[in-house]
């Protein structure tokens, strides 16, 4: 009678199970799509802690279904030798899924390099007997998207904009560092923050072993000089390698006085073929725009912050002890346009004196950035270096030629900080030096449809939390935690290093497609994860290439003086 029931109920007991094996495997299918696996197939990572459960439950259920069906030792035998085939046959996908996935990453590594190969092979140039001079100007922390030119609401830069609308204008070009030093070590030597390690929270120099873009033209026969506003670009930190002079006095005169020693030296100098390098702070925090910048954007405000936006107030509200409102927002930022316009206002007198003096068609002129600024788009306001966000690593870059020609050219694949040095190489007609790694954009410049793939990695100071930019979307990676300091060590008071601490709500990975998320609010790492395993992979490579480059040379310590001290504490770097 038993054995009667079990023989009628066995068919149904198997729908069950099937039935019940189906659901396991569509609930594995969900978690294919939420991103949940650690298992590569074809790229696709997969977490097995996560579907571990669901595995057992599966192959319980199986093995059980299949017991209920044994009638005989035959049976038993049988299903050992298909349990055996079956095996064999997952261990075959399994192999012909790993060599079809080296394949796959492999091909799209390949895609990656392929324009760093073209690129540095040695273009025709325009060749360097025309005798053409180079400025490169930086403005320290301004970010793209608050110049018209690249559609910004506000006209905070007639002057740059008429700059560009002569040049070649990247709408898409990428900082190597959200700082200062690091940044422009990056700039100078076309190599990667972890490769000449220079950063001013541990008060690491550019050691001399690295060839900058100044050493490079003064052995081709230009005189270099550099105007800076000291702090990190203080000669401390040895960025004036290969400047005949180096010019980083802060004297407190302000961006004018700065302007007209750069006219000074441009007359007395305009017969010989130079190299002049120009940067301003004045973008950069305390925002104080004299007169009528301060009231040019947000004349209306009448709040209590008052018209200079000093370190201190920034440290309350970033701690939060005094409330972020959004019309002391909107003040801050007009202040920060304020500062834009009074800073373009300055470059076109540069620009109107470099026309009187007969250079403006002798001069090759590149203007570019560092970093950008955060305004309350991850909770801080008026801070850079703490993040590897867009508002901290989108910022200009324009190249006028000195004929004018490409003029009006818009490039809207990426570039980096890195490509500078041996694009203005190769515009001059000379071989880039090596090793560098990055690569010349005049053949962009020059057919602006080309395709390329251009990974733009940047890295934070202490090179903890890294961030690839390519192809429309973006990897963050590491954790944002600064390490600790000692209390030797003199910025231990830095105004950025504990926002450090307050900021860290960043997770190990976060993953962004900026076509669709341009201001990085929705992390992607769990549902593209095939994406974020090439992305992983190509981080890996770049490593493995900077600790190549980088060798075992211990980076040398700027010294301290009172100068320096008292340059950085009115920037808000030191308390």
């Amino acid at each position: 009678m038993n054995s009667s029931i079990y023989q009628k109920a066995k068919p149904t007991l198997c729908r069950v199970i099937d039935s019940l094996i189906i659901f396991y495997f569509l609930l594995l299918w969900v978690f294919y799509y939420t991103g949940g696996f650690v298992y590569e197939f074809f790229g696709i990572t997969v977490k097995l802690t996560h579907i571990k459960n669901p595995l057992i439950i599966i192959t319980t259920l199986w093995l059980i279904k299949h017991l209920l069906l044994f009638d005989s030792l035959r049976s038993v035998l049988r299903f050992f030798r298909n349990a055996f085939l079956f095996a064999t046959f997952l261990l075959s996908l399994h192999l012909v899924n790993y060599l079809g996935y080296r394949y796959y990453l492999n091909a799209t590594l390949a895609k990656v390099n392929a324009y760093k190969k073209f690129a540095n092979t040695p273009s025709e140039g325009i060749k360097s007997d025309k005798g053409w001079n180079v400025i490169l100007i930086s403005i320290d922390t301004l970010r793209a998207d608050h110049l018209h030119s690249y559609g910004y609401e506000r006209n905070t830069s007639p002057h740059i904009d008429r700059l560009a609308s002569e040049g070649v204008l990247f709408t898409n070009h990428i900082a190597a560092a959200p700082a200062t030093l690091i940044s422009h070590a990056s700039m100078f030597t076309s190599l990667n923050p972890s490769v000449h390690k220079a950063e001013a929270r541990t008060w690491t120099a550019l050691d001399d072993r690295f060839i900058t873009l100044a050493e490079f033209l003064k052995k081709e026969g230009f005189i270099t000089t550099a105007f800076t506003g000291g702090g990190q670009m203080n000669k401390a930190f040895r960025l004036d390698q290969g400047f005949d002079r180096y010019d980083d006095e802060n004297d407190g005169n302000g961006l004018p006085h700065a302007i007209d020693k750069v006219l000074d030296w441009l007359r007395r100098h305009k017969d010989q073929r130079f190299f002049l390098f120009f940067h301003t702070y004045q973008v950069h925090a305390p925002y104080s725009p004299p007169p009528p910048y301060d009231e040019l954007f947000y004349p209306e405000y009448r709040g209590s912050l008052g018209k200079k936006i000093e370190g201190e107030i920034l440290t309350q509200m970033n701690e939060k002890a005094l409330p972020i409102q959004p019309e002391d927002l909107r003040h801050i930022i007009a202040l920060y346009d304020g500062e834009i316009a009074f800073t373009d206002a300055q470059l076109g007198r540069l620009f109107d004196e470099l026309k009187a003096l007969g250079l403006w068609e002798k001069t090759l002129i590149v203007l570019t950035s560092d970093h950008g600024e955060e305004f309350n788009e991850h909770g801080i306001v008026g801070l850079h270096g703490h993040t590897l966000y867009e508002e901290l690593l989108k910022i200009p870059l324009i190249i006028k030629f000195p004929d004018s020609s490409f003029r009006g050219v818009i490039i809207h694949q990426q570039s980096r900080g890195i490509d500078i040095f041996p694009t203005i190489v190769d515009i001059l007609g000379f071989r880039k030096p090596e090793p560098i790694q990055g690569v010349s954009l005049f053949p962009l410049i020059k057919d602006p449809q080309m395709k390329m793939v251009l990974p733009a990695l940047s890295e934070k100071e202490g090179h903890e939390l890294k961030s690839l930019r390519l192809n429309g979307y973006k990897l963050h990676v590491g954790s944002r935690k600064s390490k600790s300091v000692t209390l030797e060590n003199p910025w231990t008071k830095m105004f950025f290093y504990r926002i450090h601490e307050y900021h860290s709500r960043l997770k190990e990975q976060a993953f962004y497609n900026l076509k669709t998320d341009p201001g990085e609010t929705r992390n992607l790492h769990k549902s593209k994860v095939r994406l974020v395993r090439v992305f992983e992979r190509k981080i890996k490579q770049l490593e493995e290439e900077n600790a190549l480059l980088a060798g075992s040379f211990k980076p040398g310590k700027a010294k301290e003086d009172q100068e320096l001290v008292k340059q950085l504490k009115g920037l808000g770097y030191l308390q």
